[in-house]
């Protein structure tokens, strides 16, 4: 008689423990596709698609494995290219998901610690600041790494892992070093041998050279060294290892030393902020399970990501480089490491509140997923950007006024970089872009300028701000010069004839003046402006530094009249710039809309323009002195009195 076939426990649990990952990955990286940015975010985007798309080198360090990678997505036969380069984006973000997924299973390799590892997954793909770096192509530079990350921890689970951490700790350094020395010390400390026998001699030359192989990425920034947009000069040796030490970016890095404190405390705690107190609490929870099971894994988690929370401490620049304003979601990216520990841990948390809760296990176990469907609910209205139509439709507002054959100069900063699209990626006849500053502040820049434009020759030895007026004159018989709005030249800004939200250079001696709200008005009734005044998709702070730029173009008339003397008539086109969102420059135009509501006498309309200024700005303390001169004068004796020894208490 035949036997009932019986289905073997352990293969079984295998089975589940595949469909698990590959959920684990599907559904984030289905969820990523659905939100993604049509075309690209308004951030470093556009940099990253034109160096996926020509094979290029980004800003230092240059990042030459996640170009390669990006480069790979950035030819498949379906989409624009800057929202393929995306697709590479959503999946790492997936891969990441899946990594975690395995690692929590791995740790705890029961039926309930793979539905731990899957619930820990779609946790972390839920948290706000992952969920929007796996929408960006910017965010692959951050995702490429976090994945190795988790492999990594995955590896030292295995008793031989360092030759498996040292290759994969390579490809990092390749990515991202920066974050990657954070983690690849804690790694390489945690990967001994379960036993506790010291590392064997050949154990460590085999890692080292694994190292090596990872590292030789970065031999690729010499092979694109003659492509363009190229940040540097790597096709020299010192040039090269300029771009990997990111040598230009030093003086840009230093900071006040007391901040350091502050962007830690800032740092630990952004998890809590960005992502909610359950999720932190449950990590919290994770991480005392680990401590009790996994000590060199809860070791490597935490240890990484606190080492990386000091290291942007340390050397991360949160001040803005124009107005010094005190900026500390600028180095908000850098903090996605600890953001995936604590992620990672919440697995370990659920668990353990599922063991705490005795007999009524499983209905905690399943009250915990409420944390993800919380952060899945409000994501899906503050970061679906499947309709975030703001960074193409201003890229294409840029160049509107320009008709071919032209040369348009902007200064490297978030402001420009959608001007990389039309240039390398799509690019329009005619149009030639030429990146100034620090471009053309290096003799380098020069020299790959006079490969494209022979006019350019000859130009590097003279000062770079009279050159560039210079080039602008050479080349004027055959191209339009143009410039963006954002320049800090100011006697170059003093031949500007502005057309929308570029000015046509006129040449010496010339002195335009400002725009008349009539050519204004016409000029913007023609731009796409999708969804600019909408609060959904949210703009994050990075995206209004760049959306300053209409806010700054509308106001042109405004300045024409405040210098000509007619108050109601600036009062009137500040008004009209202070509907358009932005950062920086509509605290500007709020506080120059103050100052003229002040002279008319409109005290109530100033102190409100005040408030909305240091809203945007808190430290900018002129606004907020203003704003209790506009309190005293209303009679709100005590308002003005507690603004003003805020004020004396900061100076």
């Amino acid at each position: 008689m035949s036997r009932p076939y019986r289905t073997d426990p352990p293969q079984t649990q295998e089975a589940v423990k595949r469909a698990a990952l590959t959920l684990s990955f599907l559904a984030p990286f289905a969820v990523f596709l659905a939100t993604a940015y049509p075309a690209f975010r308004l951030d470093d985007s556009p940099e990253t698609v034109a160096a996926a798309v020509n094979i290029s080198v980004q800003h230092m360090p240059g990042y030459p494995a996640v170009t390669i990678l990006d480069g790979l997505f950035a030819r498949l036969p379906a989409g624009a290219p800057a929202f393929r380069v995306a697709v590479c984006s959503a999946a790492l973000g997936g891969g990441v998901c899946a990594a975690t997924a395995g690692l929590v299973a791995a740790m705890f390799p029961t039926p309930w610690g793979i539905a731990a590892g899957a619930l820990s997954a779609v946790t972390l793909a839920f948290a706000p600041p992952f969920w929007e770096e796996a929408l960006s192509a910017k965010g692959s530079v951050y995702l490429l790494n976090l994945l190795l990350v988790a492999l990594m921890v995955r590896a030292l689970l295995s008793p031989r892992a360092l030759p498996f951490v040292a290759l994969l700790g390579g490809i990092a350094l390749s990515g991202h070093w920066m974050t990657a020395a954070c983690w690849l010390p804690v790694m390489l400390l945690a990967a001994r041998p379960l036993a506790g026998r010291p590392l064997a001699g050949r154990s460590v030359g085999i890692g080292l050279a694994l190292l090596g192989l990872g590292l030789t990425a970065y031999l690729a920034l010499t092979m694109y060294a003659g492509r363009e947009p190229v940040w540097g000069d790597p096709g020299r040796l010192g040039g090269l290892m300029g771009v990997i030490t990111r040598r230009e970016f030093i003086q840009q890095a230093t900071k006040p030393a007391s901040l350091g404190f502050l962007q830690f405390l800032w740092g630990v705690l952004y998890p809590l902020s960005t992502a909610g107190p359950a999720f932190v609490l449950l990590a919290l929870a994770g991480a005392a399970t680990v401590a009790s099971s996994r000590p060199r894994i809860l070791a490597a988690i935490g240890g990484g990501a606190l080492a990386n929370v000091i290291l942007v401490s340390a050397v991360a620049n949160p001040l803005h480089r124009s107005s010094g304003e005190l900026s500390l979601w600028h180095t908000a990216p850098f903090l996605l490491p600890l953001v995936w520990a604590c992620a990672a841990l919440t697995g370990p948390g659920i668990l353990l509140v599922r063991r705490a809760a005795g007999r009524h296990g499983t209905p905690a176990f399943a009250a915990c997923l409420l944390v993800p469907a919380w952060l899945l609910a409000t994501g899906m209205r503050d970061t679906d950007h499947s309709a975030d139509y703001t960074g193409p439709d201003f890229a294409r507002n840029l160049l509107a006024p320009v008709r071919g054959p032209a040369l348009v100069m902007a200064e490297a900063d978030y402001n420009s970089w959608p001007l990389y699209i039309p240039a390398w990626v799509d690019p329009r006849p005619g149009i030639v872009l030429v990146v100034t500053h620090p471009f053309l502040e290096r003799r380098w820049g020069w020299r790959r300028l006079a490969g494209r434009i022979p006019e350019a020759r000859g130009l590097e030895t003279g000062e770079s701000a009279a050159s560039i007026g210079e080039l602008a004159e050479r080349v004027r018989p055959r191209l339009a010069p143009w410039h963006h709005l954002h320049c800090s030249d100011p006697v170059l800004r003093a031949r500007f004839r502005y057309e929308g939200l570029l000015a046509a250079v006129e040449p010496p001696g010339s002195r335009p003046g400002l725009p008349a709200e009539p050519a204004v008005a016409r000029r913007f009734s023609r731009m796409s402006l999708r969804g600019l005044f909408s609060e959904h998709p949210r703009k994050d702070p990075t995206s209004l530094t760049v959306l300053d730029t209409y806010c700054l173009a509308r106001a042109l008339p405004a300045e024409r009249e405040r210098t000509a003397g007619r108050i109601p008539g600036a009062l009137e086109g500040y008004r009209r710039a202070a509907k358009f969102p932005g950062w920086f420059g509509r605290a500007g135009v709020w506080r120059d809309l103050g100052l003229a509501a002040a002279i008319l006498g409109r005290d109530a309309e100033a102190e409100q323009a005040f408030r909305a200024a240091y809203a945007i700005r808190p430290h900018d303390l002129d606004s907020v002195s203003n704003a209790a001169v506009a309190c005293a004068r209303q009679g709100k004796s005590s308002e003005a009195a507690r603004l003003s020894n805020w004020v004396q208490s900061r100076r």
